[in-house]
């Protein structure tokens, strides 16, 4: 891409000098990929129909589905791609009943730290994914006499897991003052916390795992995940234990799989985890 919403467009003698330079660029740069930018109210500036927006490979615009499939019918051999839309059902129709549409960029698709709107937040929390954490409802069952839902509350914080179980008690509450002849029973059943808690009071697996992923050849990288249920409750229990590569290929499906190569290779971190516990550890 070679710009989001540049605002200097409805400026053609100004704007088109400069796209096609930056076009020339990148295609000198690698022939191979298609070049598109982001416009910005393309209508009103005119770039449909004053040749700007045909100077790319594919035209890119922001949040206008209409306007955009309208550009294709009135110069079919146009390739057209959403570069930023919204959440609402009526973008994904856009994109879906119109083949001619090629896909969509969605603002924003998942969460990410920095621009949060008010403190405590610390991210923009915007996104279709997100590190906010959940209620999820799994299990419904009952009879005329009984009813049961089972929930999990998942939350990277501790004060997220505790907002979403006073929300739960609210509901409950605020359903036992409307039907005060039915009996509503709520019960929290702990399964595990985020590990790095523990890794923060004790960062030595995590940092001596490091090191002997670099004793076996390997540049070691830290992400975010959910899971790790084994880890958790070791970690609970006092027992700092982070996750650890094995190399598996397509996870928790009925074709995962893991290479020899890989298996070698989670050996030989092992063994070298072990020998940098011995050289590190107190005598």
């Amino acid at each position: 891409s070679v710009g989001n919403e540049i605002h200097d467009t409805p400026k053609p003698d100004l704007a088109k000098p400069i796209l096609r330079g930056l076009v020339d660029i990148c295609h000198a740069t690698d022939p191979t990929r298609p070049v598109t930018q982001a416009l910005f109210r393309p209508n009103v500036s005119g770039d449909y129909q004053n040749g700007l927006a045909d100077m790319l490979d594919v035209i890119g615009t922001n949040y206008r589905d209409q306007e955009l499939l309208q550009a294709w019918k009135d110069k079919a051999g146009r390739k057209i791609v959403g570069t930023e839309q919204g959440h609402e059902r009526s973008t994904w129709l856009a994109c879906r009943d119109n083949p001619q549409h090629s896909g969509q960029f969605l603002w924003c698709g998942i969460d990410y730290l920095g621009e949060s709107r008010s403190w405590p937040l610390t991210v923009f929390n915007g996104g279709l994914l997100d590190r906010a954490g959940f209620i999820h409802p799994v299990e419904l069952s009952g009879t005329a006499e009984h009813a049961t839902v089972r929930l999990i509350l998942r939350d990277f914080e501790l004060a997220g897991l505790a907002a979403h179980r006073a929300l739960l008690e609210k509901i409950t509450a605020e359903l036992r003052t409307v039907e005060p002849r039915a009996r509503c029973v709520l019960t929290f059943a702990e399964q595990y916390r985020n590990l790095r808690y523990g890794l923060e009071r004790d960062p030595r697996p995590a940092d001596f795992a490091g090191e002997a992923y670099r004793r076996a050849g390997l540049t070691p990288v830290a992400k975010i995940i959910r899971g790790g249920t084994d880890g958790s409750n070791l970690t609970a229990r006092g027992l700092p234990t982070p996750n650890l590569f094995c190399g598996m290929h397509e996870i928790h499906s009925p074709r995962e799989w893991v290479s020899l190569q890989d298996m070698a290779k989670a050996v030989e971190t092992l063994l070298h985890l072990a020998q940098v516990w011995t050289e590190r550890s107190p005598r």
